[in-house]
């Protein structure tokens, strides 16, 4: 029967029952009196928690205002922000002892920060408008200052001019964007750039105004040889055409030097120098000639007289033809003479006799010797005058007729002249 369990009834006596509920319901008072202290305590551990949270955050929230209102973007709502601010400030001198009060508070933040991101929200855009029209001005005053000098820009660097249109275009589409901070660094390329391009643009400018300069001078140089040239009255004399062909090509060549075909210039002008000499040189020969002409004809005009020949027709002021004369004697025979600038003089004579004969060789020939008679009488006297002459011919001349043999060519330091053949006109 040992590990057998045992049982047996227990019966306390009903007052003692009594005085354990009452002993019972003591110790369950104390206990809830405990519990509520507890739950109150942590209330306001809660409450005093919650309570410096939102004086904290407070305080975050003026602070970055007082920082944001430091700001350019600030200073344009700053009277917004001041308001702001002393709701605040007042709003972090109320009570936070329960969860009313501290809800209240919490309730009125979240409507001063909302209104504040409003405040900010308009100063940034209000500052971004700010940039994006100062960039914007900026960019005009650029394209102000590069249209002023674009014809200079095209002339002189057309590859720069491309760029710097090209970083223009990369602005302005930042500016589109409202993209203040893109356009910004853009706008400062593009001043570096255009920078670059008119200093570019200078140098070019410079060299080409130099390049001017020199082919304006050699255009000078040559304008001036010409205009000497035209108070030359040889030269205008023998070469007046040229002379007006080189003043035509002069004026185109002014026009070449605004052009800026420089090189043909220099190489224009280089052949005018050097025509302009040859044509003095050509006129002056020309003049020369003439000159011995005159002599010549003066000489045989004397000449003539000392044969009893009288001139009776003189030679017309013509520079570039043969002189004329026609000398009479008083017994109607007449002489005339041809006087080329360069070349032969040619005899004519009239109302002299002529004849045929038979030469050496046995051919008939033609002999006209009282004629020739007179015109070498003539020649001697111009010998005389320094008028070197040669043999006196005509066609069907016979050589070895006595009287007319070959006489050398007389020169002089002054004059000479060749002589043709005597042609009778009856």
């Amino acid at each position: 029967m040992s590990d057998v369990t045992k049982f047996c009834a227990v019966i306390v006596a009903p007052i003692l029952l009594v005085g354990l509920a009452a002993e019972y319901h003591s110790h369950a008072a104390e206990r809830r009196a405990q519990r509520a202290a507890e739950a109150e305590r942590r209330r306001r551990e809660r409450v005093g928690r919650r309570g410096q949270d939102l004086r904290a955050e407070l305080a975050k929230v003026i602070a970055w205002l007082d920082t944001f209102a430091q700001s350019t973007a600030g200073k344009r709502v700053i009277e917004e922000l001041q308001s702001i601010r002393s709701n605040l400030t007042r709003l972090g001198e109320q009570t936070l002892g329960d969860e009313g009060e501290i809800a209240n508070v919490a309730m009125q933040l979240k409507g001063l920060r909302k209104h504040l991101a409003d405040a900010v929200a308009c100063a940034e855009a209000s500052q971004l408008a700010a940039q994006v029209g100062q960039q914007q001005a900026a960019l005009l005053q650029l394209k102000r200052d590069f249209a002023a000098g674009r014809l200079l820009s095209r002339r002189f660097d057309p590859d720069g001019l491309r760029e710097v249109e090209a970083q223009v275009s990369v602005v302005e589409s930042h500016l589109r964007r409202s993209d203040p901070t893109k356009a910004q660094d853009e706008i400062a390329c593009l001043k570096e750039s255009f920078a670059r391009h008119r200093a570019q643009v200078e140098r070019e400018q410079d060299r080409w105004n130099s390049l001017h300069e020199e082919a304006a001078s050699a255009v000078a140089a040559a304008q001036e040889r010409v205009a000497s040239l035209l108070v030359d009255v040889v030269v205008q004399r023998w070469r007046a055409s040229d002379l007006e062909a080189m003043g035509r090509r002069i004026a185109e060549l002014e026009s070449s030097v605004s052009a800026g075909r420089f090189a043909q210039v220099h190489q224009e002008c280089k052949s005018l120098m050097a025509n302009a000499d040859k044509l003095v040189a050509a006129a002056e020969d020309a003049q020369r000639l003439q000159d011995q002409r005159d002599y010549v004809t003066k000489s045989l005009v004397e000449s003539l007289a000392e044969v009893s020949f009288w001139v009776q027709q003189f030679p017309a002021e013509q520079a570039s033809s043969d002189a004329t004369i026609r000398a009479t004697r008083s017994d109607g025979r007449a002489i005339t003479v041809s006087i080329p600038l360069e070349g032969s003089l040619r005899w004519a004579v009239e109302g002299f006799p002529t004849e045929g004969v038979i030469g050496s060789d046995g051919q008939p020939a033609r002999a006209c010797d009282e004629a020739a008679k007179q015109i070498e009488a003539v020649k001697t006297y111009l010998e005389k005058r320094g008028v070197g002459t040669g043999e006196l011919l005509w066609k069907g001349k016979d050589p070895n007729r006595p009287g007319t043999t070959t006489k050398p060519l007389l020169r002089s330091d002054a004059h000479s002249a060749q002589q043709t053949a005597v042609h009778p006109t009856s």
